[in-house]
């Protein structure tokens, strides 16, 4: 008999298929909302720490007003230090189309290798070669603004005046994901500031800055040691003036993406959670019209002789077939729109490095969601 109960659940939603659809679809619109989203999220997560890891990104910046090239091979030789980079940082104008001006961040980087802190992901044309000079590597995003490709000149201010730079590529660097020139910018925009890479000697020619750096990027063998090697670092370059430290959580952009990231998670879960709670008000509704339409056929149970328990289990059966299917069609396709928005999200931000991977905990927290919030809006009207 009550397998007979159980086929009575089916023929039920068939009858009402349009009723009952509308529910799992309201649920599967809470379940899609949550998976995307929250798999999307913990993908670009992934391709932000994949992006940290691949170049090299520095624990920690000290800024100072000038020193020697040679100082950085003492802070190599510092305990607990696994690389090190001396560069030049120069802000100054970039003067752009219908007389605008943008402020311009030029940062030096070696010709004959790689940087080994703070390295840049070639996005298109080519990295430096031995011997270049007056060239240039934009970052990506502000490259595609301004319509900048390789071949084309660009000119910046300069101690020598306007400087002509002939652009071999476009790049995107670890440091400016967001593309802020500092935690003050809060709105940051490709109209008013750019981030371009230049070969270490010729930026140092074009400032008469010759042999002499005013960044040293450092990246640390144990990151629990953190802070007694910056006590160390900036206690080596102290005699050359030590304007700030900034450490990796407070870099700009890293500082941004963070915050982002947190906002967006937050966002992940309240957005389904107000789905699924309008989901529920409306099975409540429905499974509460349905008691009662059924008042009759509860009493013909009762008199052949099923107790209260089985009649309670028989209209939570219809809030389990509401959670399973709206659970499972809102799970795979939110993992399908999931791998969309983690692109479009990593397009939007620039990020080069993109990671997808399948996630099994948003699975099983959307299918015990599901069934939760069904069971629970099935349980009074049950219960009655």
């Amino acid at each position: 008999m009550k397998r007979k109960m159980r086929l009575l659940v089916l023929r039920d939603i068939a009858a009402r298929r349009y009723q009952f659809g509308a529910l799992m679809l309201i649920v599967a619109l809470g379940i899609t909302i949550f998976v995307s989203m929250t798999v999307a999220f913990g993908n670009v997560g992934r391709s932000y720490d994949r992006t940290y890891a691949e170049t090299h990104f520095a624990d920690f910046t000290v800024d100072v007003k000038s020193a020697p090239a040679s100082v950085v091979e003492q802070v190599r030789q510092l305990p607990n230090v696994k690389a090190a980079e001396g560069r030049t940082v120069m802000d100054t104008g970039l003067p752009m189309s219908k007389g605008r001006l943008v402020q311009a961040r030029l940062i030096g980087v070696p010709t004959d290798r790689r940087p080994s802190v703070n390295d840049v992901v070639v996005e298109s044309g080519r990295y430096f070669q031995p011997g270049d000079t007056a060239a240039v590597l934009p970052l990506g995003r502000f490259a595609d603004f301004y319509h900048l490709e390789a071949g084309d000149t660009i000119e910046v201010h300069t101690a020598a005046g306007l400087q002509p730079l002939t652009v071999v590529g476009t790049v995107a660097s670890p440091e400016y994901l967001i593309m802020a020139a500092s935690k003050q910018d809060l709105l940051p925009s490709p109209r008013r500031f750019g981030v371009f890479f230049l070969p270490e000697s010729y930026l140092e020619e074009l400032f008469q800055r010759q042999g002499q750096i005013n960044e040293v990027n450092v990246l640390v063998e144990d990151k629990a040691q953190t802070e007694k090697t910056i006590t160390a670092v900036t206690g080596l370059l102290d005699p050359y003036g030590v304007r700030q430290t900034v450490r990796q959580d407070d870099q700009p952009s890293r500082a941004a993406t963070k915050l982002d990231l947190d906002g967006a998670r937050d966002f992940a879960t309240i957005l389904p959670t107000l789905v699924l709670v309008v989901g529920a008000f409306a099975i409540y509704i429905a499974m509460s019209r349905l008691v009662y339409a059924q008042r009759t056929l509860i009493g013909l149970f009762r008199a052949v002789g099923y107790g209260s328990r089985a009649i309670v289990v028989h209209y939570l059966l219809f809030g389990v077939a509401i959670a399973l299917v709206g659970g499972a069609l809102g799970t795979g396709a939110g993992y399908g729109l999931a791998y969309l928005l983690t692109d479009a999200y990593a397009g939007a931000l620039d990020i080069p490095l993109v990671t997808h991977q399948f996630q099994v905990m948003p699975i099983v927290i959307s299918m015990v969601a599901s069934l939760a919030v069904a069971l629970v809006a099935a349980a009074a009207p049950a219960w009655t």
